[in-house]
């Protein structure tokens, strides 16, 4: 999911596991097992992301890559992935320091999703 608003942009990837997630030496795991696969695949999204805003001169600071995992109460960091449990997503959302103009909002959306739309 991809969300455009006055914090930036977010490619958010909802996460509905057993276990509760856990982090430990850089690595993400649920129940003892390794789940970096998840988070590779989400910083590729990323990536294709940060490619779609550079063409509106945007730095890739501007897009942040984010797990939120339902039934659970997280609010911790991978590398530069956000984890959130889904009653601390809102608050953190809602904390965010402005990066965009209401604006630009609306092109800076038309630029990201397009890319993804297909």
């Amino acid at each position: 999911m991809l969300l455009v608003g006055p914090g930036g942009v977010l490619v958010v990837d909802v996460k509905n596991w057993r276990s509760a997630p856990e982090t430990s030496g850089g690595k993400l795991l649920a129940g003892g097992e390794p789940r970096d696969t998840h988070a590779a695949k989400l910083l590729a999204v990323t990536k294709a992301a940060e490619g779609a805003v550079a063409s509106l001169g945007l730095p890739p600071v501007a897009v942040q890559p984010l797990m939120v995992f339902a039934g659970r109460r997280v609010d911790a960091g991978l590398g530069r992935i956000w984890l959130l449990g889904e009653h601390e997503v809102g608050p953190a959302l809602l904390a965010e320091r402005r990066r965009l103009r209401t604006e630009s909002v609306r092109a800076i959306a038309d630029q990201v999703v397009g890319p993804f739309a297909k």
